[in-house]
Parts: C-alpha cells; structure tokens; sequence
C-alpha cells in the first residue's frame, strides 16, 4: 500500500509539516509559572493567590539610579522626571504597584499642608527638599536606607508583579532602557548609572540562557546526525533521507506547542533533543535493512518489502514502549511534565509513521543504493 500510493503520502507529509513549521512560528521562549507548573502545586496555588490578592504580590524588582555627584536627588526637575518614569512603569501590564523614593516626599509635602491631597506633588524648592529627607533620616533612619544613601545620590523604585512572564518581562526591561535613556539622557546626567536588580531578573535571564543553550544544542545534533549517517551509510543521498523523518518529529511536537500556546521553557525544550535521539534509531535500522536487502536481491521494491517484514514489527513495538513509559508523565500534578508525556508521545508517533510512510517512499524514488540490477 505504501509502494502504490507514495505520491500521495509524500504529498500528505510534506504539506503536514508546512503547517507545522507556520504553528513552530508561533511558540513563545516563556517561563511563566502559572502555565509551567500549574496551580496544583500547594506553593504554586500560594504565590498566585497572593498574586491575585489586594495586597500581596508573586515577585518584585527593584530599579536603581545612581548619579555621580551627591546631593542630585534633591533636584525638583530629577525628581519630577523620576516620578514620570515611574508613573510609566506602574501602568505596565503585570505590574501591580509600585514605590519610590518621590511617593515618600510627596506624602511629606501632603502631611505638612493639612494631608490636602492637592499637595500631592514633590515641592519646587530644592532646599526644602534636602531637609525632608534630613528629617525622614533621623525620623526613620531604617526605613530611609531603603531609598536614600549617605551621599544622596541614589534613586529607587521598588516594583511588584502579580504574575511572571518571561517574555512580558524582557519587554519591560527593554522600556525601562529606553526611558532612563530618554529623561535622563547621557548629555545631561553624565556618569549616570541605572541597575536593574532582584529575583525576577535572574529567573527571567536564566531562562533566557538556558533556553538558547537548548536550541543551539539541538542544531548542532541535527547536524551531527546527518554527517555521521552520511559516512556510516556511505551516502549523502542516504544521509539526507534518514534525516527528514528526524526532523519531523521535532516539527510536529513544536508546530503543536506553537498552535497551543504551550510556551518553550527549559523543561519543554527538552522535547526535541530526547525525540531526536529516540526516532533516529528506528531510521537507522529500516535503512541499514533496507540497504542489505538491497545488496541481496538487487531490487528496491523486494527490498523495502523484505525491511517492513524484518524491522517492521520491531520498531513498532519499541515505540509503543517507549511512548507508554512517557504516558506516566500523563498522571503529573506539574504542567510541563504534563507537556513532555503529550507532545514525546506525539513526536515518537509521527517519527514511527515517518520511518513506516515517507521512508519507504523516499527510498524508491531517491534510489540511494545504485541502479536496480532487475526490475
């Protein structure tokens, strides 16, 4: 059946895979906790339930201006451009409040006129400004470490989020450059320093590392892959076909991530590799039998015929096997280990139909071993 109707499979597969290769476009590289996890997790269940709260947050940062000359922070115009920015960063998505070392003077400025929330506002006189703070020194001098140094020099904002997203994360980093760039310009605030600090950040970062390692390991086994075949078979025709049904397991597995939205961290992107060294042994043996069926009976029809009988089964049942000790990953209470049991079981299926379907076909139309002695 595969014989007869090979136009039609290859057709199938390659047309498949197109559509899978647009869904791959849409998989975002995003470590997000709700998705990653799941609320399952009793910690989990935790953070978002603070996260969700009135008063609570999941994680925090911190943004930090350091100027080179003491006394700046008491500026009215480097305070009001501060309070900008920061005004910008509280209306970001995710972000759920925000403090900082100008919230404290205007709450000064409001409390010493009546609490008259017109007041609200960071005072046009710098001298007036630098004895707040003198006062908030000595009046707090615990809570004023958190915002103001020996020196007056530092700035700082302290952000909460309600929920974590890598990739929204990265965005917001990318603002907060371009608007510490665009008040405090380098023209005007030479020396300027801005640090972005906190546990949100190295997780973000992380997964940015991580990730990108991923990715590029699983270019330089592909390419590995495909030399090594090349020599072991002695072919380059060979070593290419081996190849297509390789690859196509790990299309299939992203191409459906992508179409569901699952997002590529580091647990996820260890799909790919696993399914490409799973799926390249199935190959390697319909091939090599193929190829010594070959030799033996001088045909390419007898000898994909003689490799469904000979590896066949077998390859069947190691899948099967294979996918059955992933299915345990089924009955997890993690969402990506949840994500690794479908989409290893789905790639390793559609690795085995490549090897069964599109191998086969490929072979008798390549003709990788030579000329057909008979017909």
């Amino acid at each position: 059946w595969v014989i007869a109707h090979g136009n039609a499979i290859l057709i199938v597969f390659f047309c498949t895979l197109c559509i899978l290769v647009y869904g791959m476009t849409k998989i975002q590289v995003d470590l997000n906790t709700r998705k990653m996890l799941g609320t399952r997790l009793p910690h989990v269940y935790d953070q978002v339930h603070a996260g969700e709260s009135k008063i609570g947050s999941m994680y925090s940062y911190d943004i930090m201006l350091t100027f080179p000359d003491e006394n700046r922070i008491a500026d009215p115009a480097v305070l009001n451009k501060f309070d900008d920015f920061t005004r910008i960063i509280r209306n970001q998505p995710l972000i759920k409040k925000t403090r900082s070392a100008t919230d404290i003077l205007k709450e000064i400025n409001q409390i010493t006129h009546n609490d008259d929330q017109e007041f609200y506002s960071i005072p046009d006189d710098r001298d007036i400004i630098s004895s707040w703070i003198s006062i908030y020194e000595r009046g707090a001098p615990d809570d004023a470490k958190n915002w103001y140094n020996k020196k007056h020099t530092t700035l700082r904002l302290f952000v909460e989020v309600s929920d974590f997203s890598a990739v929204e994360f990265q965005k917001q980093i990318r603002l907060i450059n371009e608007k510490i760039a665009e008040f405090f310009p380098d023209t005007d605030y030479p020396g300027l320093r801005h640090d972005i600090v906190g546990n949100l950040l190295q997780i973000s970062v992380m997964n940015q590392y991580v990730t990108t390692g991923q990715i590029m390991s699983i270019v330089f086994s592909l390419l590995s892959i495909m030399i090594m075949m090349m020599i072991v078979f002695g072919s380059v025709k060979l070593g290419l076909i081996g190849m297509i049904p390789n690859i196509a397991p790990v299309i299939v597995a992203g191409g459906v991530m992508g179409f569901m939205k699952v997002p590529l961290e580091f647990v996820t992107m260890t799909i790919a590799p696993m399914v490409l060294g799973l799926s390249v042994d199935d190959t390697i043996h319909f091939t090599n039998s193929a190829k010594l069926e070959y030799y033996r009976q001088g045909n390419y029809t007898d000898a994909v015929l003689s490799s469904f009988v000979a590896t066949g089964k077998p390859m069947t049942k190691a899948t099967i096997i294979l996918c059955s000790t992933f299915i345990a990953f089924l009955f997890s209470v993690v969402n990506n280990m949840i994500n690794m049991g479908i989409y290893t079981v789905l790639a390793m299926g559609f690795a085995l139909l490549a090897d069964l379907l599109v191998t086969p076909v490929l072979i008798m139309k390549v003709k990788p071993f030579g000329v057909p002695r008979q017909q």
